[in-house]
């Protein structure tokens, strides 16, 4: 995180570091006048990636009673694709 404090002013001061630190770093007298707080989004972790043919998993789901179509919309946004890819895919056509 970042605590920007006094921007484009004579006393301009960046802070860095974790929440924590920032918070126990501004002592109330350095909570005064305009701050800006900029805190990071948490890191995505990486998508385990299905190496399972997209034929088998489209007849798995129906196996587990899915129709057709909602199978392959899940394939589809598991997989992150369009829906018609996974379509001709499957179909073969």
């Amino acid at each position: 995180a970042v605590v920007a404090r006094e921007l484009t002013k004579l006393h301009e001061e960046l802070l860095r570091g974790r929440l924590s630190e920032l918070a126990s770093a501004l002592g109330p007298e350095r909570r005064r006048g305009e701050i800006v707080l900029l805190v990071a989004g948490a890191a995505d972790e990486p998508a385990v990636a299905d190496e399972t043919p997209v034929a088998e998993r489209v007849a798995a789901l129906e196996a587990e009673g899915l129709s057709r179509m909602d199978a392959i919309k899940r394939v589809a946004k598991e997989r992150g694709l369009p829906k018609r890819d996974i379509y001709r895919e499957v179909t073969g056509s």
